[in-house]
């Protein structure tokens, strides 16, 4: 029998590997140390990601490149 508290904490991994890959995907170097000085804190871990995201979001949909753009390229403070 599989106990609820052995799948929430595989559900927290697996929540946690894809939220990595996200970053390492999505953000700079100097973003993902910005990110990760929130550590442990996963909500303002999440917030900061998604500052990022939205301004990486807004410049390559304002140059017309959209999602093809590769958000590692731009890097904002």
């Amino acid at each position: 029998m599989v106990e609820f508290g052995e799948v929430a904490a595989v559900a927290a991994d697996a929540a946690a590997r894809f939220f990595r890959c996200r970053l390492l995907l999505l953000a700079s170097r100097r973003q993902m140390g910005e990110i990760e000085r929130y550590r442990p804190d996963e909500k303002k871990m999440e917030h900061a990601f998604r500052k990022f995201w939205s301004l990486k979001e807004a410049y390559t949909k304002g140059r017309g490149d959209g999602l093809g753009f590769e958000f590692k390229r731009c890097d904002f403070s």
